[in-house]
């Protein structure tokens, strides 16, 4: 990890934190005297304690050596402003010329560039290398000469900044006293630390953590207003004599004076003067927090609902002299009625507008001369012309020629009527009028006239609609309507052809119907033929073991009588064996029989046990073929399933022939490219439960089912097996058989490397 946590940079991150939002502050409120500098000390301060947290937490040298340079670089910027907050404090900032600022900061610069280019000399800190101190991985180094002349420097600026604040906190009242006092407890914190060498672990810099409380205070001092008492400042006689009320703070936030108006509206005394704003203006939140406000000067500041309920026109300057502020002048005016009618005016105008704006139509209002003066945001959104590309210009600019003829005509009747003393209403037609794309759009235009007290027309309005939609619509309608006609009389037209084809129709059908009928026997022809070829090669596997052993019998008899070795005992044990062999072979028989036999009535039965019996069926005959078939039983226990026990031994044996026939396909395509056979062929019949379910997994490492053809292989009809030897109907008739008569689910899963067909069952 390129950092790790310890507690000891808590106070270092909080003193970043904290400085770097007191800096944002300082830089919002920067028309404060001292804000500025306020800010570029917060910031050299924030800065270095940030440098200060990451490189204690890095554990990597590089990391640590950049977190140095940051927090050098930033130790430059806040000695100079630190002494440039020390002399704004005391009215001396006019000292602070651009030579001698220069003069202050060459030092801080040239100790900057040495900083960052500490790899190439050792005037400055160098020979970097990491070593434990404590719980800390701290940066060690070499120190060189310039570097320590640096903390000497950095040492002098704080104490004259602390010799200049103890001569501003002896020359000014006392009521500047804790200013100052805070002043030089921010100067001196950081100080005392870094020359008593205060740390909990020894190499552990407290220096940033003490910026904590430097910033806190400095930001105190500089902010807070407190003014100086500006009674002998004011026109006593003049003052009193305005009708308008004026009220003078100082910088403590105290009354300095009020005048007779302003009295007589706060009910004060005459002698009221130091009473603190948050008494005079406790019954009215609005004027307290104006005082608290900090802005300079603040002019046309309206208040609702003041005193007595009335609205006032706020006018506060800032009183300084020189660089320093002293208090601020609030000057009140009456404008209760012009507030109600400006109120009203505005809250009419805001609703016209409103309706205006918010309609889909387009509002908009012209003078006499046809020319308009206000245009909703509709016009832009039908049109495409913004309101100030309309405003200003002539109806007959958007119009099309023919249209601004018609406009040009209408507006004359108007004019005349209303010469002859006929007053003139509503008047809606509809045009087209010009897009800003060259366009045009179909619009109704519905306008009013607007008359003065005597009924003269003074202006127009009205509302534009877009109609283009139902041009659009009338015009399909009329194109439907001529397409109709056409389409009657085509259907009259091929009503005759229709008829003779409806003549000839049913005898075509019922040639494709035999013609499927025909194609469907003879598929089920051949899937009996198909089922019938499995069944007889399956019991001439049966029968072959049994008929080998008959022969052998036959023989040994033969070969004993001509070794004249016959007698009864022998005879009987070669009728045994030969008894025995026949009941065997006609079992089989009965078990074929009994296999294919369809079931009425559903039973309960093992599924294993049934899946043996497949086994024991075909397994000869794939055994001969070099491909093993046999049952893995990885159940919890005899599983019974309800059902048809022989159909689902058909199914499964759909599958099994199915997954042979994979496997001897694989074959072939192995023999054709030269590649060499697998060994172990084999078919697996895999049982399983999961609680209410019984999993039977037919899985072979045959050819696989390509994946063009994986959502047909249940289709009926459907094979991939060439010159007829599939009919199409063996996994079409597994699915019928478990989903639909014994309520289960069929599918499966195909790789090039084998095929998985899943039977899930329901126990229950």
């Amino acid at each position: 990890m390129p950092f790790y946590y310890t507690p000891y940079i808590i106070l270092p991150f909080l003193s970043a934190a904290v400085n770097a939002g007191l800096a944002a502050f300082a830089l919002r409120r920067r028309h404060v005297p001292a804000a500025q500098v306020s800010f570029w000390l917060m910031l050299g301060m924030a800065g270095w304690s940030l440098a200060y947290t990451l490189s204690i937490t890095s554990t990597s040298l590089a990391v640590k050596i950049l977190c140095y340079k940051f927090g050098t670089t930033f130790a430059c910027i806040l000695a100079p402003s630190l002494l440039a907050l020390a002399l704004e404090s005391v009215g001396l900032g006019r000292w602070l010329t651009r030579s001698r600022l220069l003069l202050v900061i060459a030092f801080p610069f040239i100790m900057l560039i040495l900083a960052w280019t500490s790899e190439f000399h050792s005037l400055a800190r160098y020979g970097f290398y990491l070593y434990t101190s404590g719980p800390l991985l701290l940066l060690g180094y070499n120190q060189g000469p310039l570097f320590t002349l640096f903390i000497f420097y950095l040492r002098c600026i704080c104490a004259v900044a602390v010799a200049i604040f103890i001569s501003g906190f002896w020359r000014t009242p006392r009521s500047e006293w804790p200013r100052f006092i805070l002043m030089i407890s921010a100067t001196m914190s950081s100080l005392v630390v870094k020359i008593v060498l205060l740390t909990p672990v020894r190499g552990f810099d407290t220096t940033t953590s003490a910026f904590l409380a430097s910033g806190i205070f400095y930001s105190v001092a500089v902010f807070r207003n407190r003014l100086l008492d500006l009674v002998p400042i004011a026109r006593q006689t003049l003052f009193e004599m305005l009708v308008e009320p004026v009220l003078v703070f100082d910088r403590e936030g105290r009354l300095a004076t009020a005048n007779l108006a302003a009295r007589e509206l706060f009910l004060l005394p005459k002698n009221s003067g130091g009473t603190p704003a948050t008494t005079i203006l406790a019954p009215y939140p609005q004027f307290k927090s104006l005082v608290a406000d900090s802005t300079d000067v603040l002019d046309g500041y309206v208040l609702d609902n003041g005193p007595l309920n009335r609205s006032w026109h706020i006018t506060k300057s800032r009183i300084e002299s020189g660089d320093n502020p002293h208090g601020w002048i609030i000057a009140m005016r009456d404008i209760t009625m012009l507030h109600h009618a400006q109120h009203e005016l505005r809250y009419s105008e805001e609703r016209f507008r409103a309706l205006a704006e918010n309609l889909a139509d387009t509002i908009w209002q012209m003078d006499k001369d046809l020319r308009f003066s206000y245009v909703s945001s509709a016009d832009q959104t039908m049109r495409g012309f913004a309101p100030r590309e309309v405003i200003g210009r002539s109806v007959y600019d958007i119009l099309t020629d023919a249209d601004a003829e018609v406009m040009r005509r209408l507006n004359k009747e108007r004019i005349d009527q209303e010469r002859r003393g006929i007053r003139t209403g509503t008047m809606r037609y509809e045009v087209q009028l010009k897009r800003k794309d060259k366009s045009l759009v179909w619009t109704e235009i519905s306008s009013n006239p607007l008359r003065d007290a005597d009924g003269v027309i003074t202006s127009y309005i009205g509302s534009c609609r877009d109609i283009s939609e139902r041009k659009q619509a009338e015009e399909k309608l009329l194109a439907e309507k001529r397409k109709l006609e056409e389409a009657l009389d085509r259907l009259r037209a091929t009503e005759t052809q229709l008829t003779e084809l409806n003549q000839t129709l049913t005898q075509q059908v019922e040639q494709e119907m035999e013609k499927r009928l025909a194609h469907e026997r003879m598929l089920a022809r051949n899937a009996r033929l198909a089922a019938m070829g499995e069944m007889i090669g399956a019991i001439a596997h049966q029968w072959r073991q049994p008929l080998a052993t008959i022969g052998a019998t036959i023989q040994s008899v033969r070969m004993a009588w001509e070794r004249q070795r016959l007698d009864g005992a022998f005879m009987e044990r070669v009728e045994a064996d030969v008894q025995k062999q026949l009941y065997y072979m006609s079992d089989t028989i009965e078990e074929f029989r009994n296999f294919f036999q369809p079931e009425k009535e559903s039973e309960r039965f093992v599924v294993s046990d049934k899946l043996n019996d497949v086994v024991l069926l075909v397994g000869a005959q794939f055994a001969n073929s070099g491909i093993s078939l046999r049952v893995m039983d990885n159940s919890t226990g005899r599983i019974e399933v309800n059902g048809y026990p022989n159909e689902f031994k058909q199914a499964v044996l759909n599958l099994v022939s199915n997954s042979r026939d994979a496997i001897l396909e694989r074959r072939l395509k192995a023999s054709q490219f030269d590649a060499v056979p697998k060994e172990d062929d084999k078919i697996l019949l895999l049982v399983s439960d999961n609680g209410d379910r019984v999993i039977v997994e037919v899985w072979d490492n045959g050819c696989g089912i390509p994946e063009g053809i994986a959502d047909k292989v249940f289709d009926p009809y459907f094979t991939t097996k060439a010159n007829g030897t599939g009919t199409g109907i063996g996994l079409y008739m597994s699915r019928l058989i478990i989903e639909e008569s014994m309520g289960g689910h069929l599918d499966f899963q195909s790789s090039p490397d084998g095929t998985v067909f899943r039977i899930t069952l329901n126990v229950s």
